[in-house]
């Protein structure tokens, strides 16, 4: 019996073995059958490379912004963000605000990668993701169906950003009050309090983490939702606050039917594809921006009004 445990045992791991030796074969054999571009954008499109992008972004920004306190907003435009590499003075981490006494004198600094650069390899890394890993996951009426959704889509977001600046959409941005804006936001929370509590309840024991998650959000969610019924009028936002949620809700709406269509098209990739596109349209903005904005200077004594001329 011992004996035929043992080479029981012998047979399974020497099964595991080949089967582990044909799939590294397989893979091998995978890519060296794969063609030239192929294997040039599979580096580009690395998650790393998105990752080590990211950050190296998040540290330009910091340094952009840290330097805006002694610099110009449009020379930190153009020093850092419209280059493609940017030199970062070390002093710029050690403004005067973090020191009671001053900051010290901080000589050198050095050279980074700057806006236009990591933009540049940010959109080239995103098609190359795309382009091996995001494939179209329909057919026929669903692909149709989907395409379409996502036109209406992008035709919402196009309304919304139209209609979000102007002169003659910042005091009529809604259709109607603020007050009732502020109403219906109040109960929309209310709604949502419910349903994270039927899902908690709902929700399988064993899956601690998504309890825990909820729980903790429920319990933040309750404490926002005393305030605001505690305080009253005094709780509800301003004017401008008001047209600023008024503008993130008709984003939301738009980005749900994009969401949707891409759900149709990619399945379970739908919100990756969508969260890329938005990147890609913020950097492809920027471009825009940057070849077509005229920028001036506009003075206007305290007190003053401006009337636009044609």
């Amino acid at each position: 019996m011992a004996t035929n445990a043992i080479d029981h045992e012998e047979l399974i791991e020497s099964t595991d073995n080949e089967a582990a030796q044909l799939e590294a074969e397989y893979r091998k054999r995978s890519r060296s059958a794969q063609s030239p571009i192929v294997r040039l954008l599979m580096p580009l499109a690395s998650l790393r490379l998105t990752v080590a992008l990211f950050a190296m972004s998040i540290v330009l920004i910091f340094a952009g912004t840290l330097a805006q306190v002694d610099q110009d907003i449009w020379d930190v435009m153009n020093q850092y963000f419209r280059t493609f590499f940017a030199w970062i003075p070390l002093q710029v981490f050690f403004p005067d605000a973090f020191f009671s006494s001053g900051a010290p004198d901080i000589p050198g600094g050095f050279w980074f990668p700057g806006g236009f650069l990591i933009g540049g390899a940010m959109a080239i890394n995103l098609l190359a993701a795309h382009s091996l890993r995001f494939k179209v996951q329909a057919r026929g009426t669903r692909l149709i169906a989907g395409l379409v959704v996502i036109a209406v889509g992008c035709v919402l977001t196009w309304i919304v950003i139209a209609g979000g600046s102007g002169k003659d959409t910042i005091e009529g941005a809604a259709p109607f009050a603020w007050s009732t804006l502020w109403t219906a936001m109040k109960w929309s929370l209310v709604a949502l309090w419910l349903v994270g509590g039927y899902t908690l309840v709902q929700l399988d024991r064993a899956r601690t983490v998504e309890r825990w998650s909820i729980g903790v959000t429920l319990l933040l969610l309750s404490g926002l939702l005393i305030w605001i019924f505690r305080q009253g009028d005094a709780a509800a936002l301003g004017d401008s606050s008001m047209r600023i949620l008024w503008q993130l809700i008709k984003g939301g709406l738009a980005g749900l039917v994009l969401l949707g269509g891409c759900w149709l098209v990619f399945r379970k990739r739908a919100g990756i594809v969508l969260l890329h596109a938005g990147i890609a349209l913020v950097m492809g903005n920027e471009l825009v921006v940057y070849g077509l904005h005229n920028e001036g200077e506009m003075r206007i004594r305290a007190g003053g009004t401006f009337e636009r001329w044609n």
